[in-house]
């Protein structure tokens, strides 16, 4: 933990000019009222893109800590169409032969939220049908 935010960035592995200028910038953007983390607050940003909605607060006050973080995916809620058995198909609905899809790159399983686990067990259900359609169509060619 650091008392300024010149201390923080010192620390990353950043372009700290560009750091501070985009932490000065969404602190600029910051003018909250009592902030409720429980209750969709209307504490927005302004000015800035992309605009925040709910729950800003500046960073105005120390100490600062940083921690590296990375994005997960844990799937799409769009994709391609596919059949039961896992074909591709195309936009006026017909199956595009020899071409199979499973898991991410697959939509209209879910819509507006999912039960956790599901995307994965997308793929490998999907995948299984897909690999055995696979082996069916080479094994006819």
């Amino acid at each position: 933990m650091v008392d300024s935010l010149d201390e923080l960035v010192a620390e990353l592995d950043v372009d700290a000019e560009r750091a501070l200028e985009t932490l000065r910038r969404y602190d600029d953007a910051c003018d909250p009222d009592e902030f409720d983390p429980h209750v969709l607050d209307g504490n927005a940003t302004t000015g800035i893109r992309p605009p925040k909605s709910n729950w800003a607060i500046g960073l105005r006050e120390p100490p600062y800590s940083a921690y590296a973080v990375t994005g997960g995916i844990t799937f799409a809620f769009g994709g391609v169409e596919i059949t039961p058995g896992a074909e591709v198909v195309d936009t006026r609905g017909r199956v595009i032969p020899g071409l199979y899809a499973a898991g991410n790159s697959t939509g209209g399983l879910f819509y507006d939220n999912y039960p956790g686990g599901t995307g994965l067990m997308n793929a490998a259900v999907f995948g299984k049908v897909a690999a055995e359609h696979v082996d069916d169509y080479l094994a006819a060619r």
